[in-house]
């Protein structure tokens, strides 16, 4: 049974620094050598510092990892830590100070989803994303009371279906979709060779 907290930390994993990088590229119609490019054009810092700040609060990852991210993914010089973090300040600097960067944000930060792992700014800025954090801890408490409550009912029901079932048609069914995809791979790899 996984628990409240396994659960929030399993869904704030989800967002990947790759994630961060595809809605990016996506959104501002950039390559990625373009995004991560060594020069001082107005735009492409910005988009640049904007990524820095959206990969800082929705990974796990620090400045100096964000900043290695360039060297593994297009060999390209890797930013430093404090090239990172710069970008970071930057980029909430603009959100208290521009409505129309604080907005683009927002939409980025829903576009990609999961959970904010961190919040960058003043203390106003922390404290929404603390009262943020606790609401989202609240509803994701209800949804896993639902689940036991459901597993519960799910209990009595498989007492049910082990009379109509076999034993292996029961574990195929408590399989992960992705377990499931594996096992029809190999059952159709030993039907071939069975022909």
């Amino acid at each position: 049974m996984e628990t409240i907290q396994a659960e929030i930390k399993r869904e704030a994993i989800k967002t990947s620094i790759e994630n961060v990088e595809v809605l990016f590229l996506s959104k501002y119609e950039i390559t990625g050598e373009e995004l991560f490019k060594r020069d001082r054009l107005k735009h492409r810092v910005d988009i640049r510092s904007k990524f820095f700040y959206i990969a800082y609060c929705h990974t796990a990852l620090c400045y100096a990892a964000i900043g290695e991210y360039c060297l593994k993914k297009y060999n390209i010089q890797k930013f430093t830590h404090s090239t990172v973090l710069h970008g970071v300040k930057k980029c909430a600097s603009f959100i208290l100070n521009e409505k129309d960067v604080k907005k683009e944000i927002e939409l980025l930060e829903n576009d990609l989803g999961g959970y904010k792992l961190r919040a960058y700014g003043n203390k106003t800025e922390q404290i929404k994303f603390h009262l943020q954090k606790a609401d989202y801890i609240y509803n994701k408490m209800i949804a896993f009371q639902e689940r036991e409550r459901k597993l519960d009912e799910d209990k009595s029901n498989k007492e049910e279906m082990e009379k109509h079932y076999t034993t292996n048609e029961i574990a195929y069914r408590n399989l992960t979709p992705k377990q499931q995809d594996i096992y029809n791979e190999r059952v159709e790899v030993m039907l071939k060779m069975m022909n």
